[in-house]
């Protein structure tokens, strides 16, 4: 979304068992974003309440939904804005040293737990 300057007002995600049964989860952001390190963390938690490791499942989706324009945000009073753009500019750095040196040239350490 980030290299299409593109940011997301609500994630939600599905998890389909093998029986075609889904759950279906929505969260909306207190602010739009595109920066991975916000929007996996908050759907962290309710992912890990409706999956169960002895299920098992055919589908996984995720989408960002209620686009806009990157930039188009209102400022706030608490610096919260201001926090998301210094992330922002962490996540575009690395995605020029990506297009430079390759995938998985630099990651967060915080996704290291993540990688295969």
């Amino acid at each position: 979304m980030a290299q299409h300057k593109l940011e997301a007002r609500r994630v939600s995600f599905v998890l389909r068992t093998q029986d075609f049964r889904h759950t279906r989860y929505e969260l909306v952001f207190s602010r739009p974003t595109n920066v991975p390190s916000v929007i996996v963390p908050l759907i962290s938690a309710p992912l890990d309440t409706i999956y169960r490791p002895v299920r098992r499942y055919r589908l996984t989706d995720v989408a960002l939904s209620h686009l806009r324009g990157e930039g188009e945000t209102q400022l706030d009073l608490f610096g919260e804005c201001l926090r998301a753009e210094r992330v922002q500019r962490i996540d575009d750095g690395i995605d020029r040293l990506e297009t430079k040196y390759g995938n998985r040239t630099v990651f967060l350490g915080s996704s290291f737990a993540c990688s295969p």
